[in-house]
């Protein structure tokens, strides 16, 4: 999330925030009205009144190739042209990854029972203690 501020007295009715993402990163989505330009995303025609602040905000993951520890570097400026106004601020943030945790997974048997209707040949097939798939074709006499 960025924090945009307007700490003057004056009410501010153009102002344009760009942040150019750090290629490390994939952006996944892009609220308050934000658009994208490559790795850069901007939000414009912001309106602040004297003292407010304002919230723009976007998603992103982490590429995979990005190794542990790696700093992410993210610039911020934010403009008022009419009132010839401009802040830069900078953010960096450790990649701090997870171990992986190495699992099995196990099969578990679950019974299952089929009605085939296969007949008679069924029943005794499993009176004389046959075990697994009864297959029957069945003629006419």
């Amino acid at each position: 999330m960025i924090t945009v501020e307007n700490t003057g007295d004056i009410d501010l009715q153009d102002v344009k925030v760009t942040d150019k993402v750090p290629g490390q990163l994939t952006i996944t989505s892009i609220g308050n009205g934000g658009t994208r330009s490559g790795s850069t995303i901007t939000w414009t025609n912001l309106v602040l009144g004297a003292g407010e602040k304002k919230d723009v905000s976007f998603t992103a993951r982490v590429n995979d190739n990005t190794g542990n520890k790696y700093l992410l570097v993210n610039d911020v400026t934010a403009v008022s042209v009419d009132h010839n106004l401009t802040d830069t601020a900078t953010d960096v943030t450790r990649v701090e990854r997870l171990p992986q945790v190495a699992g099995k997974v196990t099969p578990v048997p679950i019974p299952i029972t089929a009605k085939t209707g296969a007949g008679m040949l069924s029943l005794i097939s499993t009176l004389l203690g046959s075990t697994g798939l009864v297959a029957t074709a069945r003629k006419k006499w």
